[in-house]
Parts: C-alpha cells; structure tokens; sequence
C-alpha cells in the first residue's frame, strides 16, 4: 500500500478495480452480499473522517483503501466461488460432461484443471499477503473466475435438460418395466404352483 493515498487514490481504486466486479457479482446473484456493503460502509466513514479532518486524513485514506480491497477480495471470491459451483455438478456427473459440453470432454476438463490451478496460485498470493495487502489476490482471484465462467460458456444447458428428461424418462422406463416382469413372473408362479 502507497502510504500517502489521497481521495483520489480511493476514489480510482473504487471506480477501476472494485466496482467492475462487484457488478459482476451483484448481476450474478441478483443481491448485494451485507458483508461487503458493510465493509463499503466503512470506507465511506473513513472518506468522510479524512474529508472533516486534515490532521487524519492520510490514516483514514489507507483504511478507506484497506476496506475497499477487503470488500473487493470478498466479491471476488463470492464470483469464484459461484462459477466453481456450478461447474460442479458438470464435472461430477460424467454422462453430462461427455454429452452435453460443446467441445470434446478432454478439452473441457482442461478448462477445468486450468482454472483449478489459477484458484490455487490466488489462494497462494492470498496466503503470502495475509496482513499485507488484503487486495493483492484480488486480480488473481478475477482470472480464475473468468476461466470457470469460460468453461461454463461451453456446457449447452439445452443438452442437459433434455439430457436429464432422458435420464429420467430410462430410470423410469426401466423399473416400470421390471416392476412389471416381476409381477407378471409371480403371477405365473403362483398360477404354476396352485396347478401343479
């Protein structure tokens, strides 16, 4: 962290860094998470600290700034998080996977093994920063959610739903059939043991 921010500084990191990805938050969810508008809160109530007082005011400048980052590292590894998320159920569910991802699945599941190691390389800047720089994971972070969002990109949600109908529809088939077989096989058996 610079050590004599200005209002300024504060004002950029809020409008270039965080703001577009909280966005991309807010538009994914559909709600402001309350820890962040919280940790918002209180960079705003050091802006205002800072603008009343010019004695305080580079102190309140780097806590606005710390804030922020917090707020930003938060919102980032809520959007991480959420695209791992869902990409979980494709990678879990091997018939999805091979069937209905627009690419061959080898080349999906290096998508997915490439993301996985730009989350692990964020969780590693985030570790050697921790009482540091709070923001220093925050682009790294961004990067591997935009490599789960990119193999996201290429799961056909067309394919899985009828995929899944298809599923259910032979599971169903299936025991219906054998649940069937069954009965019709004790009737036999009963009309052969009452006869014989």
């Amino acid at each position: 962290m610079v050590d004599q921010l200005s209002e300024t500084d504060v004002h950029n990191y809020l409008l270039n860094d965080f703001n577009p990805i909280y966005a991309d938050l807010v538009a994914l969810l559909g709600e402001k998470p309350v820890d962040v508008v919280l940790q918002i809160e209180a960079a705003f109530v050091h802006l205002a600290v800072a603008s009343s007082n010019g004695d305080i005011a580079v102190d309140n400048y780097n806590k606005a700034l710390s804030h922020l980052q917090r707020a930003a590292l938060d919102v980032v590894k809520l959007l991480w998080l959420h695209k791992k998320k869902e990409l979980s159920y494709v990678i879990e569910d091997r018939d999805i996977r091979s069937f209905c991802v627009n690419t061959s699945e080898s080349e999906f599941l290096e998508q997915y093994s490439r993301a996985e190691k730009l989350a692990q390389e964020a969780r590693r800047v985030e570790i050697s920063a921790v009482g540091v720089n709070p923001g220093a994971s925050v682009e790294a972070y961004y990067e591997a959610a935009i490599a789960f969002d990119n193999a996201l990109q290429l799961v056909d949600y067309g394919k899985v739903k009828k995929f899944k109908q298809y599923r259910w529809r032979y599971i169903l088939r299936k025991h219906v059939v054998g649940f069937v077989y069954g009965v019709v096989a004790g009737v036999v058996a009963t009309y052969i043991y009452q006869y014989l």
